[in-house]
């Protein structure tokens, strides 16, 4: 038995890592199983608007107060409807660029087969699946079998990214297509796999827009090519070919030609003002709340009126003004209050290091941490090395640190990104595989073949 575990491991590392996925995933599936909440609910709300052919759109009854609601949720829906707004921006049953559209157009063809919400939780671990087997294929290409086992292992035992993969959530489907273009690229050069490069690339922006740091990279990297011209332009022309159609539509749609979607502002606000604002007081029940208090009660006089602070206002702008006014709220915050920003990326950067888990403070906290703080260090590390080490390796570097440096900078929630595990236990990979192989290959004396005489 243990013979053949050790084959399938060295003759088919890409198959042992799919089974150590789907197992930790299936494994977590059981806990996975309440109705979704949040982020969830508006991508299946999103995604029966597609089947039903109404288009990407988000439902009035999201604003329905559900039978024994609590206060807060209560207050929340109340406020939400009173700007006649879902998490205050996106007016309902009207077209809608807040959400990437790529995920829920895929979990609308799960909902065509007919499946419910266990078949879409299904759809996205077998995602999760996929982007573990996908970063054993990156490492591979880049430092061998042994690091392709331990990025693969590594993604897929990895908390953040089971966790992920039971739930309705886009991370998954952004990690997979960002894996695949420099899957695509670390091989040959030629026109046709570049422009199916820059189709991914277009694709996993469409999953999470924080992929658009991809394509400067990629495109600067192929300037240093001996024929960068063909490669360029197909990188170019395919990631132009799959976004166009999203900003066409809502060009027709939603009134802008938006690229990005339009539920940057709100993140920006939430992240920062809310902290600060009196929303705050009733809108965070988690326990994270005593990080934050000190901060607003240094810097913000409860009497002291403020037009930073709280949500505004809305009545009948149209959601793109919405998301422009959230924007400028969170610049006039960053310049009136310059030292709890740092303070609240501060607090931030402690969670992406996992010294603080954002909803709980009990034992799964510190088991969390435990992997999550050597985990974040070995690939900061090798992401590092493979800066100068240089190829695809100094893309993902270069990604890694822009991810973390654009989310620390915006006191954004960093400790949910599951889009930049793979990458991470990539770089992780390549640091320490040398140290493993050679452990693994070394051979004692008594082991060695006898000299030939």
């Amino acid at each position: 038995m243990r013979g053949s575990i050790r084959t399938v491991i060295e003759d088919h590392p890409l198959l042992f890592i799919a089974i150590i996925a789907g197992m930790t995933r299936l494994a977590v599936l059981p806990m996975a199983m309440k109705q979704p909440v949040g982020e969830g609910l508006l991508l299946i709300d999103a995604a029966r608007n597609i089947s039903d052919g109404n288009g990407l759109m988000l439902s009035g009854e999201l604003l329905d107060i559900p039978p024994g609601a609590s206060e807060i949720f209560r207050r929340t829906l109340k406020e939400w409807d009173d700007v006649n707004g879902i998490w205050g921006v996106v007016p309902p049953d009207q077209p809608t660029a807040f959400l990437p559209p790529l995920y829920p157009i895929l979990l609308s063809l799960g909902l065509r087969i007919g499946g419910g919400i266990l078949t879409l939780r299904i759809l996205n671990i077998i995602l999760g699946i996929m982007a573990c087997v996908g970063a054993g294929m990156l490492a591979k290409s880049l430092a061998g079998r042994t690091a392709a086992i331990i990025a693969g292992i590594l993604t897929a035992i990895h908390p953040m990214g089971i966790y992920q993969s039971a739930e309705i959530s886009t991370h998954q489907l952004a990690a997979l297509t960002l894996l695949l273009p420099l899957i695509l690229l670390s091989g040959n050069r030629g026109f046709v796999r570049c422009l199916v490069a820059g189709i991914f690339i277009g694709l996993a922006f469409l999953a999470r827009p924080t992929a658009w740091m991809l394509l400067p990279f990629v495109c600067v990297w192929i300037l240093w090519w001996k024929k960068p011209v063909r490669a360029l332009s197909g990188v170019l022309l395919g990631s132009i070919l799959v976004c166009t159609p999203w900003v066409v539509r809502n060009v027709y749609t939603v009134g802008e030609p938006l690229i990005f979607t339009t539920n940057g502002g709100r993140n920006l606000w939430e992240f920062n003002n809310q902290k600060m604002g009196p929303e705050y007081e009733w809108s965070e029940p988690q326990v994270s709340r005593y990080l934050y208090d000190p901060i607003r009660s240094r810097f913000v006089s409860g009497s002291e009126p403020d037009s930073c602070l709280p949500f505004p206002k809305f009545k009948n702008e149209p959601e793109w003004v919405r998301n422009e006014t959230l924007t400028r709220r969170f610049f006039c915050f960053l310049r009136r209050y310059p030292g709890a920003y740092v303070q609240l990326v501060g607090v931030r950067i402690t969670q992406i290091l996992g010294v603080w888990t954002l909803h709980d403070r009990g034992v799964s906290r510190y088991l969390f941490t435990l992997f999550l703080l050597p985990f974040l260090i070995l690939g900061i590390s090798g992401a590092w090395m493979g800066f100068f080490k240089g190829g695809i390796s100094r893309i993902i570097a270069l990604f890694i640190f822009a991810f973390l440096a654009l989310h620390a900078a915006t006191a954004a929630g960093l400790v949910y990104r599951g889009m930049i595990i793979p990458l991470l236990s990539i770089s992780a990979a390549i640091l320490i595989s040398p140290a493993i192989s050679s452990l693994h290959f070394r051979k004692t004396p008594e082991s060695s073949p006898p000299p030939n005489l």
